[in-house]
């Protein structure tokens, strides 16, 4: 590791010309994941922060790297970690609902149904959002209960 990578990056502000430290721009596709996976960004938009910071990042003398070259790796690391979010929420959504089959099966109440899902997706470290839990167990609970009758439609 060169003598460059251990001191931190310093650019200046364009507004204030102040000089305001750089951050890594690596750890950011890291951070950029689990928005993404949620919803919360879009694929587009965490690729134009991810060129941002790459931008900033060679402008400071963060890299020896070009912009480009830092944005693939950048691309590269952020889609790793989606393809890991989303199997992560994948499986926790699959525990969820065993678990409130097993449940709605001994006949519990709902809101005891619905701690041990959000129980789960904690323990999981919330990769789901609280309403995904809720409609999970609430589907699961529509489709156990037994048909209304004859005048009931289903």
């Amino acid at each position: 590791m060169g003598e460059g990578l251990q001191s931190p990056r310093i650019a200046p502000s364009a507004a204030t010309q102040e000089v305001r430290p750089v951050p890594s721009p690596y750890p950011l596709a890291k951070e950029l994941a689990r928005p993404v996976a949620r919803g919360y960004l879009t694929l587009t938009e965490a690729h134009a922060e991810l060129l941002l910071a790459a931008c900033l990042a060679v402008r400071a003398g963060y890299s020896d790297q070009d912009a480009a070259g830092i944005w693939r790796l950048q691309r590269h690391v952020l889609g790793l970690h989606l393809e890991a979010e989303e199997r992560r929420r994948d499986l926790v959504e699959a525990q969820v609902k065993r678990r409130a089959r097993k449940m709605i099966a001994l006949r519990k109440p709902r809101n005891a149904v619905l701690a041990e899902a959000h129980g789960e997706n904690g323990a999981a470290g919330f990769p789901l959002e609280e309403r995904e839990v809720t409609n999970l167990v609430r589907s699961e609970m529509f489709w156990a209960l037994p048909p209304g009758g004859p005048r009931h439609a289903r």
